[in-house]
């Protein structure tokens, strides 16, 4: 760890070219554990994008080469809004997995999702009178406004 931390300007030391083809010689990976894990899991979410056009992966999910993706993405979830794990998360790799569709915030955004697809039914019909099993861009719409309502009322009645 100490020749990668080095070999990479990390920290000072001497490494010289013929130390470091030495090293290459018998096969030294210069990556460390965790940025070859990032690499792999990457690669995982990055497919798991092309196939499916966003990256709301389950939490169990786990690819046809057996890469825990789901657990992965929760992961990064978690350690970016708590602020820990900084290190694993720099602002390099939140980039990239924006670059792939990362959702950050699920519940927000399923909100949106939801909230838009409610926006234009009320665009079309002026109302949000939801017929029972209507369903638009995915969303079962009147059981979402319901549901919206019935939160606001409980929001209503502890004030």
């Amino acid at each position: 760890m100490t020749q990668r931390r080095v070999y990479k300007g990390e920290i000072k030391g001497n490494l010289s070219q013929v130390q470091i083809d030495r090293l290459d010689g018998l096969g030294m990976r210069w990556e460390s554990a965790s940025d070859v894990s990032w690499k792999k899991y990457y690669s995982a979410a990055k497919l798991y994008f092309e196939k499916h056009g966003e990256l709301l992966v389950p939490a169990q999910f786990v690819d046809e080469n057996g890469v825990a993706l789901g657990r992965w993405i929760a992961q990064r979830r978690t350690w970016r809004k708590s602020g820990i794990k900084s290190k694993m998360l720099s602002p390099e790799r939140i980039a990239a997995l924006d670059s792939i569709g990362m959702v950050w915030d699920v519940p927000d955004y399923i909100f949106e999702i939801n909230y838009a697809s409610a926006v234009q039914y009320h665009r079309v019909h002026g109302d949000l009178n939801v017929p029972v099993e209507y369903i638009i861009n995915g969303v079962w719409l009147n059981k979402w406004v319901n549901e919206q309502k019935t939160i606001g009322e409980g929001r209503r009645k502890n004030k």
